[in-house]
Order: C-alpha cells, then sequence, then structure tokens
C-alpha cells in the first residue's frame, strides 16, 4: 500500500495518509483503517518506510 502510493506520488507523509484523492484514503480508507493491516500505528510504520527510502 505504501509502496503503490509511493509510486504515484513519490513520497507519502502522513497528510497523505487522509488526502480524500490519494490512494491510501480513497482505496483503504485513511490512517484509521490502515493500523490493522500494519498490526500497530500505521503512522509510526510510515516513518520507518519513509527513513529506510531516504537511507538508501
Amino acid at each position: 500500500m505504501l509502496a503503490q502510493q509511493t509510486q504515484a506520488i513519490g513520497l507519502v507523509d502522513e497528510a497523505a495518509l487522509d488526502e480524500p484523492d490519494l490512494l491510501l484514503k480513497r482505496d483503504y480508507g485513511g490512517a484509521a483503517c490502515l493500523d490493522k493491516p500494519f498490526g500497530r500505528d500505521v503512522k509510526a510504520a510510515l516513518r520507518r518506510f519513509n527513513a529506510e527510502i531516504w537511507a538508501s
């Protein structure tokens, strides 16, 4: 999910989780709904995801 959105817009930040025109809100319901598939706080997962992208 995060990779798809990153490919689409180049960067996914916390605001993108609930942006109505973007994939994560439109197709997956936003931050509140994404906590369950990630098994924890999706915002924390997003921070780790972005840290890994910037580190490489």
